[in-house]
């Protein structure tokens, strides 16, 4: 069988909200089946789920699956939500199809195209181009499919359509990740610099007042971390350019030239991270996202070599020159600093 798109997110939201992998390997047994035969990497908890459902629809145990949902997890509301039976995509009825528009009754807004590229977490419609994920509640902005120019050479590059993060990830939202996951260390380091940022170690709570900030001290791996607790992950260098800098192969989000008050560099003298929007619009990027340039540098997911990884973006300690959309920075993994964060992103379903 094949459920609709609607039905998918359905089902992926409760699992996600009521389920971890040990406890879906668990309910997975009670009707048959064995976790390690469906999902290969298992790490991974929104791959595992996908898996899951996937494997479900080819073998026609939806609605087996979700009975052992209810059964396992009786007090969830959103598992208790999904329906006993999903109707099958592949055989609705021209009359049932029409009267079910899965977009128009989902989306209380335009009626969206049928290529609208669905994104692949839980969310809220805010528009044809705005979505907001409803387990870390940022708002993300969609970058069409198709052709740009990557690169200082400015080589055409192709990439399918997928959603990121409209702002970097701030103090407040890391916060949220780590209520939801207490043995992960908090933003801390023993250096002087790191003073202005770190975290009470005790309390787990960021520096007061700065709740909008970009979250900093953070490594690599903590990003990742961020990102597959939301059911996304770090954007590839590519994807990162691409949403900073559009299709038309300017140097900076807003144009090809440097501009004073469009961006927290060296040159704005504010000598330490800033909330985020300060320079929007002015500074935002074609597709709307905000401190592509300036404040910290984002972690990407592709290595620059074996032992460390790409970011972009510059910094607040850094100037202009940094800042431009096709420049380059490395770290190791473990780096922490108090210039360095991170937005995630979500491919298309």
């Amino acid at each position: 069988m094949q459920l609709t798109k609607e039905h998918y997110n359905q089902l992926r939201t409760a699992l996600l909200d009521g389920f971890g992998v040990k406890e879906l390997d668990a309910t997975l047994r009670t009707i048959g089946y064995d976790l390690s035969d469906i999902a290969v990497e298992q790490s991974k908890r929104p791959t595992v789920f996908h898996d899951v459902i996937e494997a479900a629809q080819k073998g026609d145990w939806i609605d087996a699956l979700v009975a052992a949902m209810k059964a396992d997890n009786p007090t969830n509301k959103k598992v208790n939500a999904l329906p006993d039976h999903f109707p099958d995509a592949n055989i609705m009825t021209e009359v049932e199809t029409p009267e079910q528009p899965a977009r128009k009754r989902r989306k209380a807004g335009p009626v969206l195209p049928p290529d609208w590229p669905e994104p692949a977490i839980p969310y809220t419609f805010i528009s044809p181009t705005r979505i907001q994920s409803t387990i870390d509640g940022k708002e993300m902005v969609l970058v069409p499919g198709g052709e740009f120019l990557f690169g200082e050479d400015k080589v055409k590059w192709y990439l399918p359509p997928f959603w990121i993060d409209k702002t970097p990830v701030t103090q407040a939202d890391y916060k949220r990740f780590l209520d939801a996951n207490p043995t992960h260390r908090v933003p801390f380091r023993t250096e002087e610099w790191a003073t202005t940022y770190n975290w009470d170690q005790v309390r787990r709570t960021y520096p007061s007042g700065k709740d909008y900030h970009p979250v900093v001290v953070v490594s690599w791996y903590d990003a990742g971390a961020y990102a597959e607790w939301a059911g996304k992950r770090l954007p590839t260098e590519h994807e990162w350019e691409k949403a900073a800098r559009g299709t038309d192969g300017r140097l900076y989000p807003w144009g090809d030239a440097w501009r004073d008050n469009h961006a927290n560099t060296w040159e704005a003298q504010i000598g330490e991270t800033s909330p985020i929007g300060l320079f929007s619009p002015q500074g935002d990027s074609p597709y709307g996202c905000v401190d592509m340039s300036g404040n910290v540098w984002e972690w990407t997911s592709t290595p620059y070599d074996a032992k460390s990884y790409r970011l972009r973006g510059g910094s607040w300690y850094y100037g202009q020159v940094d800042a431009r959309v096709v420049n380059v920075y490395r770290y190791n993994p473990d780096s922490f600093y108090g210039n360095l964060g991170f937005r995630t992103c979500v491919s298309s379903l």
